[in-house]
């Protein structure tokens, strides 16, 4: 297995295990503080998904298993944000455009003359 030290927010790695062995028999556990998850190409089996939610947890570690325990959890395609979240991502993203220019026209940025969208 693998022990990590000082992990911010380790939940996003479920996803990552997740693809690891989606094409594979493989099962692995993960496991820090109060919270643990098996994970094989049949999904993420959780019992206390609560406990998934840390934004440091001290020491992860994850290890293949032989089996999944735990409770299946539900497959979601997409999330429901909240639109002031919505409204603050679209803020932070505006932050990041560059005002137009002649300049930066002739050098290629935007769609020009030849949007073909």
């Amino acid at each position: 297995g693998s022990e990590l030290q000082k992990v911010y927010t380790p939940g996003l790695l479920l996803a990552f295990l997740s693809l690891m062995v989606a094409d594979n028999d493989t099962c692995l556990e993960i496991e820090w503080a109060d919270f643990k998850a098996s994970i094989s190409m049949a999904g993420i089996f959780c019992d206390k998904l609560d406990t998934a939610t840390v934004e440091l947890a001290e020491r992860v570690v994850i290890r293949r298993v032989k089996n999944v325990s735990g409770a299946l959890l539900p497959v979601h395609s997409r999330a429901a944000i909240p639109q002031s979240n919505v409204k603050e991502l679209l803020e932070l993203a505006g932050r990041t455009y560059a005002p137009a220019s002649e300049a930066s026209r002739l050098a290629g940025a935007g769609a020009g003359l030849s949007d073909n969208d």
